[in-house]
């Protein structure tokens, strides 16, 4: 059960955001991976960006993970894709909706990968427990 609670703490601040979770080693030394999800990388009200450099940084495996039409405009997935090309980083791309609604950086949107939940956590699950690339997401 503990691995398991470890598993469950390392999805969710995963999913909370990103630019925390880009800087995981800093706050728990015994990180051994990063999953960054719908992150931003456009500078937004809220603050910083994640910037390749960023990502450089992180001495664990990191693993992108971004839907392919996220509406959100502080988190393209054009420029995740390219950072994940620049720091040679896998990127999991996300297709597929079920019923969007709300504001585009919502949850309820691509952003938050409605309709494919379960499909994106099962596969970030499995690339923390195993640390091999899971396909894309998709219906």
């Amino acid at each position: 059960m503990r691995k398991r609670s470890r598993d469950l703490l390392a999805l969710g601040a995963a999913l909370v955001w990103s630019l925390p979770c880009a800087h995981a080693q800093e706050t728990d030394p015994n990180a051994k991976r990063v999953a960054l999800t719908a992150s931003v990388v456009t500078t937004s009200p809220r603050g910083r960006d994640l910037s390749a450099a960023d990502i450089a940084q992180i001495k664990v495996p990191v693993l992108w993970v971004h839907h392919r039409n996220d509406p959100c405009q502080y988190t393209p997935y054009r420029t995740v894709r390219s950072y994940a090309e620049q720091t040679r980083t896998p990127l999991v791309t996300v297709t597929g909706v079920d019923y969007p609604r709300g504001k585009p950086c919502m949850a309820f949107t691509e952003h938050g990968f409605v309709g494919m939940e379960a499909k994106t956590i099962k596969a970030i699950l499995s690339w923390i427990r195993t640390g091999d690339v899971p396909g894309d997401v998709s219906e």
